[in-house]
């Protein structure tokens, strides 16, 4: 059974994004006067959506950006599985994410998408930036245009499009 096919299990994700948002926010106390802290940017979970039996978003801090696996159900924390990789296919490729978490969160995995924020002007350019990184990942790249395609394109581009005689009448 998908667990977000009733209330409950959205309720559950939200739960559980505001343990992840308010202790990023924590942190982010004791952070604030280091060089690669934005203080234009704040902490948002930003679009996390259903995925299998975990919320996937993007989690915006004042020092980074990174698309998250947040399990629905707390993991507890173990330091020993601390840093593990694990490549997860998505749509438009796969992804490395981390083993990451505390005491609080439990575990989840984390996949660095932007760090640090110093090119950020703002909150809302943050969030903005989250949402295409988000796209990205979970868009099915194009398909390959045929060879014969990109030939006969590349031909007519340099040689323009070929003269055909008049069929005899």
């Amino acid at each position: 059974m998908n667990p977000f096919d009733d209330e409950a299990g959205i309720a559950k994700l939200e739960a559980r994004l505001g343990v992840l948002v308010g202790q990023f926010r924590l942190l982010a106390q004791g952070m604030n006067d280091l060089p690669l802290y934005n203080h234009d940017v704040g902490v948002e979970a930003v679009d996390f959506l259903p995925f299998g039996d975990m919320g996937f978003g993007v989690l915006v801090t004042p020092w980074f950006m990174s698309a998250i696996f947040l399990p629905l159900d707390r993991v507890p924390y173990d330091a020993r599985r601390m840093g593990a990789w694990s490549r997860v296919p998505l749509p438009a490729g796969e992804r490395t994410f981390q083993l990451s978490g505390d005491e609080t969160i439990g575990l989840y995995w984390a996949h660095s998408l932007l760090s640090p924020l110093s090119g950020i002007a703002c909150h809302d350019t943050a969030v903005e930036r989250a949402r295409d990184e988000l796209v990205k990942i979970l868009t099915l790249p194009p398909e390959p245009e045929p060879a014969r395609a990109r030939q006969a394109s590349r031909r007519t581009t340099i040689f323009g499009a070929p003269h055909r005689r008049p069929a005899p009448s």
